[in-house]
């Protein structure tokens, strides 16, 4: 499997005055993919700590194309951009 699609939903926290929500969030969103990616591959995050296996987020670059409003339903991607080695890099849409 190289790629996933999760669903999140946009929360009221998670906007501003507008509805608009704030950039800080996506970051969650990506993190959320990443751990239903795991869970369905059936290794969730507390399995892959066990065996020793630490996925520290060393860098986050984002592009936004257009905003996320609030109780907007978002189905956000998650793709393998390589194989793992030392490192995993995934690539997300949102």
């Amino acid at each position: 499997m190289n790629a996933f699609d999760c669903s999140v939903r946009v929360w009221y926290k998670h906007t501003d005055q507008m509805g608009i929500c704030h950039h800080s969030n996506y970051i969650c969103y990506y993190e959320a993919a990443r751990s239903e990616w795991m869970r369905a591959l059936g290794l969730p995050f507390a399995e892959v700590e066990r065996r020793g296996i630490m996925m520290p987020i060393l860098e986050v670059q984002s592009k936004y194309l257009r905003p996320a409003h609030y109780d907007e339903l978002l189905t956000v991607r998650i793709m393998l951009k390589e194989l793992p080695a030392a490192r995993i890099t995934f690539i997300y849409e949102i």
